[in-house]
């Protein structure tokens, strides 16, 4: 159970530090809006506005999602006052009978909320990755049509393909 519950704290804290690097994200996005100003911001385009929509909805998902789970966790609360007069009243061997069964409940319930965190942590950092995801290429595309005119949908293109191809290179790379 000790291992188990070292699991449940082990989600928890990488939850949190998802929301933290949410957060810090988050803040850098509001920075740089600010920074840019109304005007700037007006002429981004329409594709690229779209991406950084989808980058900050999904940062804020991981943000909710990591809090969440964080929050739902439950540990179990052990032998209580409850259980402890009941074994006072019954034989020896009863009382091990039972308090082995209750850690059998115990184990289990351990065990059915690490997966269900586990589920909400994964949940929390792919919302993470698909939101820097997007950020990233939005400031890609933004370069692209600032640095060398390159219209969104051709720049779309390119940075897909780059994508593609680094992903390419890494799957090569990493099967030698």
């Amino acid at each position: 159970m000790d291992k188990q519950v070292a699991t449940l704290e082990s989600i928890d804290d990488k939850a949190m530090r998802t929301v933290r690097t949410a957060i810090i994200v988050l803040g850098f996005v509001a920075s740089t809006a600010g920074i840019a100003g109304p005007s700037e911001l007006g002429g981004i385009p329409l594709t690229t506005q779209v991406f950084l929509f989808f980058g900050v909805a999904f940062l804020l998902i991981a943000a909710f999602v990591g809090i969440g789970t964080y929050t739902v966790t439950e540990y179990p609360v052990g032998v209580r006052d409850d259980f402890r007069d009941r074994a006072l009243r019954r034989s020896r061997e009863k009382w091990v009978e039972s308090l082995l069964g209750k850690y059998d409940e115990w184990t289990a319930e351990l065990e059915d909320e690490i997966t269900t965190n586990g589920g909400y942590l994964e949940d929390a950092q792919f919302a993470l990755l698909i939101g820097i995801f997007c950020l990233v290429f939005a400031a890609g595309l933004v370069v692209l049509k600032q640095s060398y005119g390159v219209e969104p949908l051709q720049a779309t293109g390119a940075v897909f393909l780059s994508v593609l191809t680094g992903l390419l290179l890494f799957a090569l790379k990493s099967r030698w």
